[in-house]
């Protein structure tokens, strides 16, 4: 028997069409009715699948237990799926991550260490002597033994009681595997180990731990925000091997907050990859970005230092210009695109870097000015990046940066909501809010200046198409294609002529906010 996806489609599961599914994955001895508390708000996010593993004395060692879910959601899924793996669900969940990344979108892992026995590479695990003798006990009595492992999973949660007498209710209903099935389940789930390679993990991934949980002890968390300091890792005060059931509101937040964190690096992958696109006709079309970039310029202060990093930098023409400026430059973005435009039209340039402007790969104080020109308006939140810049910048370094207002491309905006109620346009954060950012992050704003810069075009279409030539059509979601079809398009269109303006031309108006920064 191999693994078995059932489609969760109660009448509280919302979301049907839900392109992302979501699989939850139990752990040893237990079916999925352990879940049922997290189903209902999953099912709202999520096209909710739960898996059984059938018989574990089908699969000779883990690879093969992995392998056979592996081939099973490549079968039955259309899409990479979000993973819920709680204790060896965990451990089978994170194996499937680190050995088939293109299958897993995300890891929510609960109660899972990255081995459930004790190693010399990990000492929070259970000791292999006490792994053992409960190995031994199984072989002599089944319902003893997972009474006692049941009171070893409520202990020393603050409702201990109340959930030690629900797992008794569970196992009374529950259709139990055959002792010798169990036993090589444990084998098993003894055999998981994944100190080593658990620094190749690539998928966003939530680990949560009770902080009494006598099975996988809490020193699991340290340990594993060491060895994967990409995650996401939450202790649950008062809380034991069953964190998702006695705090299961906390759970959602922390899942929540990984769910949002990994939308947004959706959002700047998508724009990085635009913009990749668009680095050879960047400069023909940028009209708009070239003034900015001009007028930020002349903003940076003289004399500021001989190490500058061009954050946003794309085909580097302004990377150039501050190369006769400073001593040692930097052109830094997402997009490689870009960046290799920037490598074979500007040698004199010292240096290119690939990465994101709120985590670089830079040492503390290493920076004597950062230069930004509309490229930070694609972060979520500006105080992020701002805290890492001044990590980097030297003490009395300057950040000189130019983002876009609220009130960029409002006539855009207004005539598509003429034909739909979708936002077809990103809204920006005004300068107000972006000042209050700054004064959070230690930065001391020397000058903030709001202009507004009008462009004309003959037609709505030659808007776009100029958006699309510099890769930031991203700024409009769903044009004709997408969440817009042809007719609502039109309508689109229909309402802009209502901006024309005495010339006869299409007004695209942006609100551009000059910050000058110091450290």
């Amino acid at each position: 028997m191999s693994w078995q996806l059932t489609h969760y489609n109660k009448e509280y599961a919302i979301n049907h069409d839900a392109r992302v599914p979501c699989v939850l994955i139990p752990g040893w001895s237990v079916d999925n009715d352990i879940f049922e508390w997290l189903m209902p708000a999953l099912a709202q996010d999520f096209k909710l699948y739960t898996a059984d593993v059938g018989c574990y004395s089908d699969y000779a060692d883990v690879k093969a237990l992995v392998d056979g879910l592996a081939q099973t959601l490549a079968d039955e899924l259309e899409h990479p799926a979000w993973i819920v793996g709680w204790s060896m669900g965990g451990n089978i969940a994170l194996d499937l991550a680190l050995r088939y990344p293109q299958q897993v979108e995300g890891l929510a892992l609960i109660a899972t260490g990255l081995s459930f026995v004790q190693r010399d590479s990990w000492p929070a695990g259970m000791p292999e002597a006490t792994f053992e003798q409960f190995s031994a006990s199984l072989g002599k009595n089944v319902k003893r033994t997972l009474q006692r492992f049941d009171r070893l999973q409520a202990k020393g949660d603050d409702e201990e009681q109340s959930l030690t007498q629900s797992l008794a209710g569970y196992r009374q209903q529950q259709t139990l595997a055959s002792q010798q099935d169990l036993q090589h389940g444990l084998a098993l789930l003894g055999s998981f180990d994944h100190v080593e390679d658990a620094s190749q993990l690539t998928v966003p991934t939530l680990f949560c731990f009770g902080s009494d949980d006598a099975l996988v002890s809490v020193e699991a968390a340290e340990h594993t925000a060491t060895l994967i300091p990409r995650a996401h890792v939450h202790v649950f005060e008062g809380a034991a091997h069953l964190p998702f059931l006695t705090c299961t509101d906390v759970f959602f937040d922390a899942f929540d907050a990984l769910l949002e964190a990994n939308q947004q690096q959706h959002t700047k992958r998508k724009v990085a990859k635009s913009f990749s696109r668009a680095a050879p006709s960047y400069d023909q079309a940028s009209a708009v970005q070239q003034w900015v970039a001009r007028a930020l310029l002349d903003k940076l202060p003289l004399d500021v230092g001989a190490r500058c990093v061009d954050a946003g930098c794309g085909t580097g023409v302004w990377t150039n210009a501050l190369a006769a400026r400073f001593d040692h430059v930097i052109g830094l973005d997402m997009a490689e695109g870009m960046l290799e435009y920037g490598r074979t039209h500007h040698s004199q340039v010292n240096g290119w870097l690939c990465a994101d402007v709120e985590q670089l790969p830079l040492d503390d104080a290493s920076v004597d000015a950062f230069f930004s020109s509309l490229a930070v308006q694609w972060c979520h939140s500006l105080e992020p990046m701002l805290h890492e810049w001044y990590r980097v910048l030297k003490p009395g370094g300057y950040a000189c940066l130019a983002t876009l207002g609220p009130k960029t491309l409002f006539e855009l905006r207004k005539s598509f909501s003429h034909a739909d109620e979708y936002q077809h346009v990103n809204r920006f954060i005004p300068a107000n809010k972006v000042c209050e950012q700054i004064n959070r992050t230690g930065f001391d704003i020397e000058l903030c200046q709001v202009e507004h810069k009008v462009m004309r075009y003959d037609t709505m279409r030659g808007l776009l198409r100029d958006l699309k030539d510099i890769g930031a059509h991203t700024v409009v979601e769903g044009g004709v294609s997408g969440l817009m079809g042809r007719q609502r398009f039109r309508k689109a269109e229909s309402a802009y002529q209502g901006f024309k303006d005495a010339s006869g031309f299409l007004p695209a108006t942006y609100e551009v906010i000059y910050l000058v920064l110091k450290k």
